[in-house]
């Protein structure tokens, strides 16, 4: 009864005292609205005369006047209607990431795509932890096929983990592992944006991962017409996962009660989702905050996708039902 009592207490506490948490969020500019500006607040314009996106690498070749890679904002007038409403997935902001195709004949009649991509900066992570890994696209212009006829065209998205990460925020050191989504044109319709979305489970050692998006390089990802739109770039870390499953759910959930009240030692495993070794209401709240992320798992290509779903809000109705849950469902083994 007591334990009971601490809980419902706790969670209608934080619902009047807490501040908005939110499931953890990674890639730095994953909407790439912040620009790279000069000592001065001025935009710092790449080899064509273009704004940049802050906090990313990107391939910044340029051939015949075209770059490999651009952003696609408003002041660059680089959007498919060449004006200045720049192309954002959701409508929340105005830009996005293009990975342009500029063909090379290598022999007379025989024309192949220019390798390219993008990158982020690396984030610091840890051996064993469940990520979601995911991104919104648009195919402009991209045929089935390349002109050979023999390869299908598309891109190549690569969540990457390795030793470290340098100084400029390069991920380093020896290579631990990856995940690889080939996404074709032929799937999706171009001149639409789609999202996708991947589990990953950061391998032993994994203390830096970033993400690539390229095309042309592995020579399973030929992009030979078009181009690629990349918005909402993100890595999302499950705190509240507690069973490692990719799936934050009430059995995430009877984990945390289980543990509730528990003071020092505690780790995820045990319901601590904010690491501060202890398993209370702020424990409970990142779990709220995450409730679904994760849930319906389908096939890919290379590996399995995730529709990460809407987080939900933390709300005092809710947690008030929670409470008043909490104070009768789990009577037998809380009395």
């Amino acid at each position: 009864m007591k334990n009971r009592l601490l809980i419902a207490v706790a969670l209608l506490f934080f619902v009047f005292v807490s501040g908005r948490v939110t499931a953890e969020q990674l890639v730095v500019n994953s909407d790439m609205e912040l620009i790279i500006t000069d000592e001065f607040g001025d935009p710092l314009l790449d080899a064509v005369g273009n704004e940049q996106a802050a906090a990313w690498f990107r391939d910044p070749n340029v051939e015949d006047g075209v770059p490999h890679t651009e952003l696609i904002s408003p002041n660059n007038m680089n959007n498919a209607a060449q004006d200045n409403t720049g192309d954002d997935s959701d409508g929340t902001g105005t830009n996005s990431l293009a990975l342009n195709s500029i063909l090379f004949e290598v022999v007379p009649g025989v024309v192949v795509g220019l390798p390219t991509d993008i990158r982020t900066e690396g984030v610091d992570t840890t051996g064993g932890e469940s990520l979601i890994f995911s991104f919104d696209f648009k195919f402009e212009g991209v045929a089935d096929q390349d002109p050979t006829g023999f390869d299908d065209e598309g891109f190549l998205a690569q969540i990457r983990s390795f030793a470290g990460i340098d100084e400029d925020r390069n991920t380093s050191g020896p290579f631990m592992g990856e995940i690889s989504p080939l996404i074709l044109a032929k799937d999706y319709a171009n001149d639409q944006w789609h999202s996708i979305s991947f589990q990953f489970t950061v391998p032993d050692g994994g203390n830096g991962t970033d993400v690539r998006i390229s095309a042309n390089i592995f020579g399973n990802e030929m992009l030979s017409s078009g181009r690629v739109l990349l918005d909402k770039v993100a890595i999302h870390r499950l705190l509240a996962d507690f069973n490692v499953d990719f799936v934050v759910d009430e059995a995430d959930l009877a984990i945390w009660e289980t543990n509730f009240g528990a003071a020092s030692g505690a780790d995820q495993s045990m319901g601590d989702a904010d690491s501060d070794t202890d398993v209370d209401g702020n424990d409970f709240l990142q779990w709220q905050q995450e409730f679904g992320l994760g849930s319906g798992a389908i096939a890919a290509s290379a590996a399995s996708t995730l529709a990460v779903a809407a987080v939900p809000e933390p709300s005092a109705a809710f947690l008030l039902v929670a409470a008043a849950a909490l104070l009768v469902v789990r009577r037998k083994r809380w009395s």
